[in-house]
């Protein structure tokens, strides 16, 4: 695979912010330190906006938590401005970012359980309950592809003509910080490569 992956700089006031992960051994529980990054003027992230219109790519993978001072619609412009382009957006994010950009509608959605459970208001504890969500949500248009990562569980994969669920690797877990992103690169990667969902 030929990966030509377009970088461009948008220039902000602020610093960025570091984030942090302590791994305590005694109880091998992680916690997490995220501070808050820089708020972003209106001139900062229309800028960006504006160079995600320039580029020429098959796919824009928007990922995590809005900076502040961006409006929580902002994924749902770039999903519209890439709908322009025919480029496909894969959405990984969580709240009011997540149920906005669904409303423009995208390609492919990684909600784990907890962002899903907490967009439809309802529990997703079962398979069962896990599928009839995802075709929902496929059914209205929202995603043609939605990507349910359940940690241990593996993953669930709807889409309009199927549905698949993949076991995950046993291995020795060390963290989970990454997890998700790691999950929404190797997919990326293969759909980029030509292979089928």
């Amino acid at each position: 695979l030929d990966i030509n992956l377009n970088r461009r700089v948008v220039k902000v006031q602020g610093h960025t912010r570091l984030a942090a992960t302590i791994f305590e051994r005694s109880s091998t529980q992680e916690f997490r330190v995220t501070p808050p990054g820089p708020e972003l003027s209106e001139s900062e992230w229309r800028a960006f906006l504006e160079m995600v219109a320039k580029l020429d790519s098959e796919y824009i993978v928007c990922t995590g938590s809005l900076p502040r001072g961006v409006p929580t619609d902002f994924y749902a412009r770039v999903a519209a401005v890439a709908k322009e382009r025919d480029a496909k957006v894969i959405l990984d994010t969580s709240g009011r970012a997540l149920f906005e950009a669904l409303n423009e509608g995208v390609y492919l959605v990684k909600p784990n359980q907890r962002e899903l459970e907490h967009l439809v208001g309802r529990k997703a504890s079962s398979p069962k309950e896990q599928e009839e969500i995802a075709q929902q949500i496929v059914a209205e248009g929202k995603a043609e592809i939605v990507a349910l990562t359940l940690g241990a569980e593996g993953a669930l994969v709807v889409w309009k003509d199927g549905v698949k669920r993949l076991p995950s690797p046993d291995v020795e877990v060390k963290s989970a910080v990454g997890a998700g992103d790691s999950f929404v690169g190797g997919l990326t990667y293969g759909l980029a490569d030509g292979r089928s969902i």
